[in-house]
């Protein structure tokens, strides 16, 4: 992922939980993307899989997959650094690349 990018989060910093992994549908203003970025560079095991932007502009939709266990955590930390941050889905890992697929082939 774009952890070289954040020097303040450690490689080697792992979750310690062995729950599967969910992926957080994040809607936040486009100046808020970076912060919504480093937020998720806190935790263990998480990264932004895409930032999509929305059509209606100013604003982006970031996928990001967190370990089950870590979602109460990423969000505290989405929440401290951003005003107006929204959560939408949450789907399993599964879910989500079986969605992802039936996008990419439907």
């Amino acid at each position: 992922m774009a952890y070289a990018a954040y020097p303040h989060a450690a490689a080697s910093r792992r979750s310690t939980c062995a729950t599967p992994f969910v992926v957080i549908d994040v809607l936040a203003e486009t100046h808020d993307a970076a912060e919504v970025r480093h937020a998720v560079s806190d935790c263990a095991d998480a990264g932004v899989l895409r930032c999509i932007p929305l059509q209606s502009g100013g604003r982006v939709r970031l996928q990001i997959r967190c370990p089950a266990c870590e979602v109460a955590h990423l969000m505290h930390e989405v929440m401290t650094r951003t005003i107006a941050a929204e959560f939408g889905r949450t789907a399993t890992w599964a879910d989500h690349l079986a969605s992802y697929q039936q996008s990419r082939h439907g």
